[in-house]
């Protein structure tokens, strides 16, 4: 980091660890969507898991990884303005085999969706 350069778009562990050795496939800003919250933070897909970290400055901190053994089905979900009428298709929903469910609103969902399904197929 140089002195002056904007840190909102890092997480100290991003600022610690050099990116070259966390053998990411991608990364994206995301919305975790937590009951009626949303949790701002990056969403980060290696070989072997998927990994949500909120941001230095965001008020709730959340991490966790999903080892993508793990994950039983991944698809494209609706936002809902006001969770209930649907806006636009831009959100991932991962679901694992012991039925837990995880929303994530990303920017190239599309894509997002397709890596992980190529992963988990292998």
């Amino acid at each position: 980091m140089m002195l002056g350069q904007d840190w909102t778009n890092e997480s100290v562990s991003d600022v610690v660890t050099p990116k070259s050795k966390k053998n990411i496939i991608m990364k994206s800003s995301a919305h975790y969507k937590k009951g009626i919250s949303k949790i701002e933070g990056k969403l980060y897909l290696s070989a072997n898991k998927l990994e949500f970290k909120t941001l230095m400055i965001s008020l709730r901190t959340e991490k966790f990884d999903i080892n993508l053994e793990d994950i039983s089905s991944v698809s494209l979900a609706w936002t809902k303005f006001f969770g209930l009428f649907p806006l636009l298709p831009n959100s991932i929903l991962i679901k694992t085999k012991i039925d837990k469910s995880y929303k994530f609103t990303v920017k190239n969902s599309k894509k997002w969706v397709s890596s992980i399904n190529n992963l988990i197929d292998k």
